[in-house]
């Protein structure tokens, strides 16, 4: 089998390990409490729409998410991040602006 997304892509990683980066996002822990990286990056991508593809790198404290797909706009990912880190069990996340269209990344608008 070739990967969940078919081809050689599984989630916008393809087989040697490489992001396809699309629209760039990243939240970081900046609240009380242990982050948990990885707890977040479930909740965070659970809110997402079923059509998005993404790759993602999680650390404790730092997500950095590249998704893509029907839709995925830089404006309408940063409104679903935005959305998303509403929840209370997201609370402690906030979101970073990353670099602009020059080096593939967007950051979820300032909210």
């Amino acid at each position: 089998m070739n990967g969940v997304n078919g081809g050689d892509r599984v989630n916008g990683v393809d087989r040697s390990g490489v992001l396809r980066r699309e629209v760039r996002v990243e939240v970081e822990h900046r609240g009380p409490g242990p982050p948990d990286g990885e707890i977040a990056v479930v909740r965070l991508l659970a809110r997402m729409p079923s059509t998005w593809r993404y790759a993602h790198r999680a650390t404790p404290g730092r997500l950095t998410l590249w998704i893509g797909g029907p839709g995925a706009t830089p404006r309408r990912v940063g409104e679903v991040v935005v959305a998303a880190l509403g929840d209370p069990a997201l609370a402690a996340w906030h979101d970073v602006p990353v670099g602009d269209a020059s080096d593939g990344g967007a950051s979820a608008p300032a909210g």
